[in-house]
C-alpha cells in the first residue's frame, strides 16, 4: 500500500470507531416520574422542598448521607417531586418565573445539585460517580456527566452542559465552584442552607 492508501485506511478505521462510540454511547434520557410539589407557587420558583431535604440528609460538614437517603422512599419521592418542577420550568422556557439574574443562577445551580444527588441515589451503592460508566468510557466521567440527560424546563441537558454552558459561561463567576457539587470527594461540600430568596447563597452576589 502507498502512504496515501495507508493514511486513508487509518482515517476510515478511526471514523468507524468514532461512529461505533456514538452509537453505543448514545444519550440516556432520565425522566422524572412524579408530580410537581403540592402548592407549588404560580409565580417564581420555590426551592424549599429541596432545601428541607438538604437539612435532613446533609451534615454540617456538607456530606450527604446517601445510605440513609437511599432507603427513605418518602424522601426520594419528595426529591422527585422537586425535580418534576425543575423538569417543568426553567429560565429558558418560563422566563417569567425568574425575574432577575439571581433567580436564574439559583435555579441552575440548585437544579444541578439536585440532579447529581438523584443520579447517585439511582445508582447506589457506588463509591464514586466515576462508577457510572458509559459502554465506551473514552473520557473520564463520560457516563455520569455527559451521557445522562436530565430535564430542565422540558429540555434535556447533560450535567456538563448545565455546568459549563448554563452556569460558568453565562455568569463567569468563579464562586459558582463553591456551590456546585459533583458527588465526588474532590468537589466542594454541598451547601446545607440556601439564601432567603430560595437560591444557594446567590442573593449575596
Amino acid at each position: 500500500m502507498s502512504p496515501l492508501q495507508i493514511i486513508a485506511a487509518i482515517v476510515a478505521i478511526l471514523a468507524a470507531l468514532a461512529g461505533a462510540a456514538l452509537i453505543v454511547n448514545r444519550p440516556v434520557y432520565v425522566r422524572v416520574d412524579a408530580e410537581t410539589p403540592a402548592g407549588f407557587p404560580a409565580r417564581g420558583f420555590s426551592h424549599q422542598l429541596f432545601e428541607d431535604l438538604l437539612a435532613e440528609f446533609v451534615d454540617e460538614a456538607g456530606r450527604v448521607d446517601y445510605e440513609r437517603w437511599h432507603v427513605d422512599h418518602r424522601a426520594i419521592e419528595r426529591l422527585d417531586s422537586y425535580l418534576a418542577a425543575v423538569a417543568a420550568y426553567s429560565p429558558e422556557t418560563t422566563p417569567e418565573r425568574f425575574p432577575d439574574r439571581y433567580a436564574r443562577l439559583a435555579y441552575w445551580m440548585t437544579a444541578y445539585n439536585a440532579n447529581v444527588i438523584r443520579s447517585v441515589l439511582r445508582h447506589w451503592p457506588i463509591s464514586s460517580v466515576m462508577d457510572v460508566r458509559a459502554p465506551l468510557e473514552v473520557v473520564s466521567g463520560l457516563g455520569f456527566f455527559y451521557r445522562q440527560r436530565f430535564a430542565f424546563g422540558g429540555r434535556y441537558l447533560s450535567l456538563y452542559e448545565v455546568e459549563n454552558e448554563r452556569i460558568r459561561k453565562a455568569y463567569r463567576d468563579p464562586r459558582v465552584h463553591f456551590i456546585l457539587n459533583c458527588g465526588s470527594e474532590s468537589c466542594p461540600v454541598l451547601p446545607t442552607h440556601l439564601s432567603p430568596d430560595g437560591g444557594p447563597r446567590a442573593a449575596a452576589w
